[in-house]
């Protein structure tokens, strides 16, 4: 009977260790699922899981740290703009010509998720942007691209004509290059593939040591430019 006692009790005890730990891995798992649901972009749990582990590991942070500001983040993204396909689609707003090195802001989505769309004005009639998995990194005619009500013409505050023409002409060498579906992770600019927001925020960064990432996250989203102090609105479509 003592033995029977003993046994049960050993038995939940091993219960209270165990249920914790798979709620916990539960929770987890939540928490991934909704990373790749938010993010979108073909980003896979794999390729997610992957990834924390290499950031866990240069950043001595757990992973559980890792996956939560990761998931902080995307949260944190203002959800203001209106899906339309890829970014080299357009709406029915022709977009306006700009200065070489002003960036303009388009409302965008890729695979159902709404992200938002950046890039920068090489000409007055050219643009240079990471425009999607199928094109990478390419140049654009302005006089074909049609925007929605949301888009908007943007410039630095603080760089000098110089700067945003030596930014620009940075982006410009990475035409042909590769799209990098990883926004959660794109604050580097040694890379071959890069994304629209991870494109211009290397520019600026290589050229002129601005950062215009809005909170300084483990990825640069679109509108994290679009809403840094650092970005003057020139124009607005409505």
């Amino acid at each position: 009977m003592k033995l029977n006692k003993f046994m049960l009790l050993a038995l939940c005890a091993i219960m209270l260790f165990v249920i914790p730990v798979q709620a916990g891995a539960s929770s987890n798992d939540q928490q991934l699922d909704q990373i790749v649901s938010l993010h979108g972009n073909g980003l896979t749990k794999e390729e997610l899981k992957q990834t924390i582990d290499e950031l866990s590991t240069r950043s001595g942070l757990s992973k559980q740290q890792i996956t939560s500001q990761i998931q902080n983040e995307l949260l944190d993204q203002p959800e203001d703009i209106i899906a339309y396909g890829t970014p080299v689609e357009g709406g029915t707003i022709q977009l306006d010509s700009s200065a070489k090195g002003n960036l303009f802001y388009q409302p965008a989505s890729f695979a159902g998720v709404e992200h938002g769309h950046v890039g920068l004005y090489y000409t007055p009639s050219t643009i240079v942007e990471s425009s999607s998995p199928k094109y990478g990194v390419i140049l654009a005619a302005v006089a074909d691209r049609k925007v929605k009500s949301g888009a908007r013409i943007m410039k630095v505050n603080s760089t000098s004509v110089a700067q945003n023409h030596s930014a620009t002409e940075w982006a410009k060498t990475k035409v042909g290059y590769d799209y990098d579906i990883k926004f959660f992770d794109n604050r580097f600019c040694n890379t071959n593939s890069y994304n629209c927001s991870q494109l211009v925020w290397c520019a600026f960064k290589q050229v002129a040591n601005i950062d215009l990432d809005k909170n300084g996250g483990w990825g640069v989203y679109p509108k994290d430019i679009r809403d840094s102090s650092l970005i003057t609105t020139l124009k607005s479509y409505n």
